[in-house]
């Protein structure tokens, strides 16, 4: 065991942000480090290191590096090495320092040597001080200067060494060597030297132990939150006297609705919830929402409501897998409503302990738009918030505090808010992770699955998504109880039906001409998204439209928030008919009269192609998209082209020859990559510019 007394201000630098450094430092020797938190009779903290001797001392040495580092870079006697840079040393024990000093200059004199630049590597000494001190003090010189780098300290020349004459380095004490190292530490106390093992001190953790006492504390603090209660379904009369010939009749007049258990055996014979084919047969108990709904205007429930309303009002877990436009918001929002409602305790932070139900979307726009839905059904007073980055986080904070039933929020901020107090989410009884396959492409699965370890294990999950991915289905194995599947259409990946699909095949160089063209040929009713495939290249479209008077908005990540809400506003109002955006608003905007979607940037995966088109034939309207695409995108020719076959649309001949030259690509690297002493091994098969296939040069007609 080792104590190191330590500057208080210096003691970030052996804990580091969040702890990394500390964890590190036991990690990389194996010993355990604890800081006191009080300062001892020196004015000091003192680090307790336990674990091997040697582990201790290499640990040690460690932290004297770290500190030599952050105090200016170069801390500690600087010593040539064999690769012709410098390494560290430690300062010694003061009782030490000239003996060591000494020896360095009769050990330099000895190696002295006069050839080339390698011996005069070579002559440094390579002499390493292994401290044997148990008790160590790093203090700073508070009258410490810096010193100059013309004056004060100069680099010894060379000749100095060749010459053998070691008296003029006789005084290369660590403070005149440490080209601005602003701190000097030093070993003052040695090893008692009665000082016994402590192999003892430093105990294998019983990962059994304490796997056990993780799990007492986890169910204790489960058990402390309220009660719950997740069922509130009573099935109609006229639902149970459906026979099974018409509830398969129903299910698949209405796109084919499947549903089943997740996870269950091939071979199970669990009864299936029958449909709600009308919103009596959902919310009959409940005639004030039944009234809310009436006010919205729709007349019956789209098919994936019918079959996830009974499977989320009897409490279960449920995955909607759908196409965008098909009414998934309102699937799990209207349960939630009375879910929030039917719980035992009073609303409110204090009977609570926060809200109930957490929404996690993807993108800002998402999570507004569905706050916005929130609000479209005023149910017993129940309120919402919406918590996002680039808004004002104070604000968030207060309405949360205030008090509220439900938050709408992406995972970014949301992480933000827990991990400084504000918001606590342990009263979270009902979890919804919507477009669940968009958070996981763009990156948010660590902060969702930070965020679920501090719900309650208990709640109703509820995820909703377009496709049906590895990583979505994993994430649904990790926190999901049993769930029920209700997909519509097909799980394989399909554009929506009301949407005609037109391609376009030009160089790169002809599309700015093509979109102009678009625009002009727009009627008065129309409105148009334009997708982009980069902020910037928005951005540059958006000013060449203002230039030729073109009149639009643009929307990407960049933009301010305030200019993101108001070019959503403004499509939706009719201001602007033309939307120039990137992906960001391929999933959950929801404008119904969305006449033309136009891929001017052909996205880079399938996946947001459908997702783009799925932003317009909206609400069963009719829609249109168009999609130009170049000889950099022949690899989603194939792709794209099973996504035309299934909605019945048009292939070009284009398409179909771009597919098949980029499949006989790919046949013939492989087989390249196959044979012995193939083309690329030592350059091209057959001359020209590395590459010609033949042709002594690039091909211009492959793709």
């Amino acid at each position: 065991m080792a104590n190191i007394e330590i500057e208080p201000r210096d003691v970030g630098k052996i804990i580091g942000t969040k702890g990394a450094t500390i964890r590190q430092l036991q990690d990389d020797y194996n010993v355990r480090i604890n800081i006191s938190r009080e300062e001892n009779e020196n004015g000091k903290r003192v680090a307790e290191i336990k674990g091997d001797e040697r582990d201790v001392e290499r640990a040690v040495n460690a932290i004297y590096d770290r500190f030599n580092q952050e105090g200016g870079g170069n801390g500690g006697y600087k010593g040539r090495d064999e690769s012709g840079g410098y390494r560290n040393k430690r300062r010694q024990p003061d009782n030490q320092q000239s003996n060591y000093t000494d020896s360095y200059n009769s050990q330099a004199s000895n190696r002295m040597k006069t050839n080339d630049d390698d011996e005069w590597d070579n002559a440094i000494p390579n002499t390493d001080f292994k401290p044997s001190a148990n008790t160590y003090q790093v203090s700073r010189d508070d009258d410490y200067q810096k010193p100059h780098r013309d004056n004060d300290y100069q680099k010894p020349h060379r000749s100095n060494y060749r010459s053998g004459n070691s008296s003029s380095n006789n005084n290369y004490q660590r403070s005149n060597y440490t080209s601005g190292n602003r701190s000097s530490y030093r070993n003052v106390e040695e090893f008692p030297s009665t000082v016994e093992s402590t192999q003892s001190d430093f105990e294998p953790i019983d990962w059994d132990k304490a796997n056990a006492e993780c799990e007492a504390a986890r169910k204790a603090r489960w058990a402390a939150l309220p009660n719950l209660i997740k069922d509130f379904y009573t099935e109609h009369p006229e639902v149970t006297d459906m026979t099974e010939e018409e509830v398969d009749k129903f299910r698949k007049e209405n796109k084919n609705i499947v549903v089943g258990r997740t996870f269950a055996d091939k071979d199970s014979k669990e009864e299936m919830p029958k449909p709600t084919t009308k919103f009596e047969h959902a919310f009959e108990k409940f005639p004030d929402l039944l009234a809310e709904i009436k006010k919205a205007g729709f007349e019956k429930p789209s098919p994936i409501q019918s079959q996830m309303w009974p499977i989320l009002l009897a409490g279960e877990d449920c995955i909607g897998i759908a196409q965008t436009g098909t009414g998934k918001t309102l699937a799990f929002l209207l349960p939630a409503l009375i879910h929030t409602d039917g719980q035992p305790h009073p609303r409110g932070i204090k009977a609570r302990g926060g809200p109930n139900v957490l929404v996690l979307a993807p993108t800002r726009e998402l999570a507004i738009q569905i706050e916005k839905e929130v609000g479209k059904y005023q149910f017993r007073g129940i309120r919402a918030i919406c918590i996002y980055g680039g808004n004002d986080r104070n604000k968030q904070i207060e309405v949360v505090e205030s008090g509220v039933e439900i938050i709408i929020a992406t995972p970014g901020r949301l992480n933000d808010l827990v991990a400084d107090g504000h918001i606590k989410i342990d009263s979270v009884t009902y979890l919804i992770l919507d477009e669940a396959d968009r958070m996981l492409d763009m990156g948010f699965e660590p902060q969702i699955r930070k965020l679920l370890l501090d719900i309650r294990e208990d709640r109703q999950t509820v995820m909703t998504s377009a496709t049906w991915p590895s990583g979505v289905r994993r994430l649904a194995a990790s926190y999901m109880k049993n769930p029920f599947q209700v997909f519509v259409g097909s799980l394989d990946l399909a554009a929506t039906h009301t949407v005609t699909q037109l391609i376009e095949i030009m160089d790169e160089e002809e599309k700015f001409n093509r979109i102009i063209k678009f625009t002009r040929e727009m009627s008065d009713t129309d409105k148009a998204i334009i997708f982009c495939g980069r902020k910037d290249s928005a951005d540059s479209l958006s000013t060449e439209f203002a230039l030729l008077g073109i009149n639009c908005q643009s929307i990407h990540g960049n933009r301010e928030q305030s200019d993101r809400e108001q070019a959503l506003a403004d499509i939706k109002s009719g201001e602007v008919r033309i939307l120039i955006a990137t992906d960001v608003a391929s999933r959950g905007i929801d404008i119904e009269d969305i006449t033309y979607v136009v891929n001017y940037d052909f996205p880079r995966n399938i996946e947001e192609y459908v997702h783009r088109v799925g932003r317009t034939g909206r609400a069963n309207r009719r829609g249109t998209s168009l999609s130009f695409m170049t000889r950099s995108n022949w690899g989603s020719a194939a792709e794209l082209i099973e996504i035309l076959k299934e909605a019945d649309q048009n292939i070009p001949e284009e398409l179909q020859n771009m597919a098949e030259r980029f499949k006989a690509k790919k046949e013939r690297e492989k087989e390249e990559r196959n044979s012995i002493g193939g083309a690329f091994r030592g350059g091209n098969r057959n001359g020209g510019r590395g590459g010609g296939y033949g042709h002594g040069g690039r091909d211009r007609n492959r793709w």
